[in-house]
This record gives structure tokens, sequence and C-alpha cells, in this order.
């Protein structure tokens, strides 16, 4: 009997899938799907397209209502290539107002070699306003026999000296650094700074002027401005420059050699 009550039941039931199961991994599909779709999409480029589509509909807004460059002012331009300036402000006339990035700008030019600061200015609804400081070329720098613009700070200008071969030659490692006060001291006296030809570097301690005439100032490492007070004194009175063979040599304190 109960052999065959056994035989004859029912198959036992499978339990159904809980609710969240089922959710999740519809949920999963579902975000495969939508992965899949925009994967699609971004290398189909229908992204982009769209995109700049309301940006050119958003510019064409913009232009119609009057915000629009119409005006790039720049002050304190002297040496810097005008080209350079607009050409770093990435932006042209009669471009729309919102494509224009002052900090952009400011990043890309601040970066110029001339550019000592600069201050970049929207002027609403149409103008750019840019106020440059320029650095001031003190001396052509001769190293490693190349020749190029610096300034007081040694900061490299321009490798084009052509318009620029009026300034003093100073020559040797850390000559740009130090000279500033070297040709401060050498402006006090015309005559001396006149027969000048070149300043050169020795160990990045002290000064050796070459003359016009070949002969070789040596100054001293320190207290070299009284000096050249006395060569400048002496050349007016005797012309010590022409009786010189060689050299005149100032290291030694309160000694002069000439040889």
């Amino acid at each position: 009997m109960s052999r065959l009550a056994a035989v004859g039941s029912r198959p036992p039931v499978r339990p159904s899938l809980p609710k969240w199961k089922l959710f999740l991994k519809l949920f999963l599909f579902g975000a495969l799907l939508i992965a899949l779709l925009l994967g699609w999409l971004s290398y189909s480029g229908v992204f982009e397209r769209a995109h700049a589509a309301l940006v050119h509909r958003y510019e064409r807004y913009q232009i119609a209502l009057g915000f629009q460059i119409k005006k790039i002012s720049i002050h304190g331009r002297h040496a810097i290539p005008q080209n350079d300036l607009l050409k770093g402000l990435e932006v042209r006339l009669g471009d729309p107002f919102s494509r224009f990035d002052p900090e952009l700008a400011y990043s890309q030019l601040s970066q110029h070699p001339w550019v000592k600061s600069i201050l970049i200015q929207r002027q609403w609804p149409d103008g750019i306003h840019v106020i440059v400081h320029e650095r001031v070329p003190m001396a052509l720098w001769q190293y490693h026999q190349k020749v190029v613009l610096v300034d007081e700070t040694g900061e490299v200008l321009t490798p084009h000296i052509e318009d620029y071969k009026q300034f003093p030659l100073v020559i040797g490692f850390g000559a740009p650094q130090s000279a500033h006060d070297l040709l401060q001291e050498l402006k006090k006296y015309p005559n001396l700074l006149q027969d000048v030809v070149a300043a050169t570097r020795v160990g990045n301690r002290r000064w050796d002027l070459r003359l016009k005439n070949g002969v070789t100032l040596m100054l001293p490492e320190k207290e070299y401005a009284q000096g050249l007070k006395t060569l400048d004194g002496l050349q007016k009175k005797i012309q010590i420059f022409e009786k010189a063979k060689k050299v005149i040599d100032l290291r030694l304190p309160k000694k002069m050699v000439m040889r």
C-alpha cells in the first residue's frame, strides 16, 4: 500500500525564483543593454555631433544678442609681436564671446619670454582688454658659442639679436645674473663704458673687461666700483689704456699692475 502510494504520488514542486533575484537579473540585463547602446553612440560620434550642434546653435544665439568679440585692446606692448598676443588669446574678431577663456589665455601668454606680467580682462559684451608689462632687455649674453638677449634677472628674451647689437656683451656662466650691478656702475663713466667691448664673468666671482684696443681690465672680486672710478680718472689724465700692453690688473687691494 505504501509502495503504490509512493509510486503514484506527485513529484515535488520546484520553488519559484524570489522576486528580488528576478528584479536583479532584469536590472543587470537592462544596464548591459544601456551600456552597449551608449558605447555604440559614443563610438559612432552621435554625442559629439549633437554637442557640436548645440554649441553652434548657442554661439549663433549669442551673436544675435550682440555677445560677440568686436574689439581687442592691447596696452604696454613694445617688443612682443602683436600676432603672438593675438594667437595666445585664441580668439578672433567676430567670435562669440563665450569662446574666449581668459584663464587659458593667461596661462599661455604668461609663458611668453618677453612677458613679465600680464592682465587679461573681459569687457562685456564685446571686448577684451590686455595690459602687458614687458621685460626690459639689459645685455647680450654669450655662452657655449651662442649669443642671446637677456634681461636683468638673466631671463633669455630672444636668440634673434639683429636689432639689439647696441647692448653690452657679457660672457660666461653666471654673467646675466650678475651683470646688472656692473653695468649700473659702468654707466657712471660713459667714456669707460664706450671703450668696453665685453665683460667676462670669471669663475662666477669677478669680472674681466675687454677694451677696444685689446687690453683686459681685471677687476677684483669685491669693491670693483672704486677700481672703475680710478681707471676712469687715470684714462682722462694720462690715457692709461694706451700705456698698457695687454692687462691692467686691479685684483690686489690698493695696487695696480700693468703688463
